[in-house]
């Protein structure tokens, strides 16, 4: 056997190898790195121990909110992120706001500061408590060609996508800026129309592999690992999130702005028909003549709250 021979060749060269870390049979399945390769099925997992172990590092920095330290933190993240061959970039996506706490106070390493009861890392802890266990799989040997191409872009008067039917046609979508996101920046404009795009077309997406196309190359790495920015990391979490219920596998890619001339073309475009009323308005008039209960102008942009 060869590595009988290999085995042999090491002592003839005078190396004394580790037998209880050494395999010396062929095996289909062994735990090497924290991992357990699976190349029977194809199946990467982190072991078990290192589950437990991360688990109890959580529970245990739960235990001591809302005062912790700088290196008690690092530990959560550096166990999470060790997680990357299984879990992917979702381990760098969920630990943003872990990291951007460490840095601030980093020259402080071991003083204790406190969490605010609505910090995010909390809800980070949270997601990580929850899910590592169901997320503790990744099948090495799969890969998924795109079912639906998507492509998206976004312009400072709005945004707009188009995608193919099932019958080859063009389906549009668009939807004009509101005052607020007027004056975001170009990024956080391409991010959000990625996510209106999702949720526009999402009964043609669900369950499916999504590759989106944007001519922004920040968007692509803010969708894969969030950002240092609030704003913009917020509406990652916001895709991500949306993705994972819709169960959408969705991938991002760069194209050159003179291949997306139709999304562009679409974001462009204004809908002067787009009426609505103020809320102070429509109370104005509800105290008059209401209690009202239909809204005929409503869209998810120009909605009032109706009592």
């Amino acid at each position: 056997m060869i590595a009988s021979s290999v085995k042999q060749d090491l002592l003839k060269a005078g190396l004394v190898p580790n037998s209880e870390k050494s395999v010396w049979t062929p095996s289909q399945r062994i735990d090497w790195l924290g991992l357990t390769w699976d190349t029977e099925r194809g199946l990467l997992k982190v072991i078990e121990r290192r589950v437990n172990n991360t688990i109890t590092c959580i529970d245990g920095l739960k235990g001591k909110l809302p005062y912790i330290t700088a290196r008690q933190l690092a530990e959560f993240v550096g166990r999470i992120i060790s997680l990357i061959p299984v879990c992917g970039h979702v381990a760098q996506l969920r630990t943003r706001f872990s990291i951007m706490t460490i840095c601030d106070h980093q020259t402080h390493w071991d003083k204790i500061f406190k969490v605010p009861g609505d910090s995010p890392i909390i809800e980070e802890m949270f997601f990580w408590r929850t899910n590592l266990r169901n997320m503790n799989n990744r099948y090495v040997f799969e890969y998924s060609l795109p079912q639906v191409l998507l492509y998206s872009d976004a312009s400072h008067s709005g945004c707009g996508a188009w995608t193919r039917g099932q019958d080859d046609s063009i389906i549009m979508f668009n939807q004009s800026r509101s005052e607020q996101e007027i004056g975001k920046s170009s990024t956080w404009r391409e991010l959000k129309g990625v996510d209106l795009a999702l949720r526009a077309f999402v009964p043609r997406l669900q369950g499916k592999c999504v590759k989106v196309f944007s001519d922004n190359m920040g968007v692509a790495a803010v969708i894969k690992k969030g950002s240092m920015k609030l704003d913009l990391h917020t509406l990652s979490i916001d895709i991500a999130s949306f993705c994972r219920e819709e169960n959408i596998d969705l991938h991002v890619q760069w194209v050159p702005r003179e291949e997306n001339t139709l999304a562009d073309s679409l974001s462009r475009e204004i809908d002067f028909d787009d009426w609505g009323v103020s809320q102070s308005f429509f109370n104005f008039m509800d105290s008059l003549w209401g209690p009202h209960s239909v809204d005929r102008f409503a869209d998810n942009q120009n909605a009032v709250k109706i009592v």
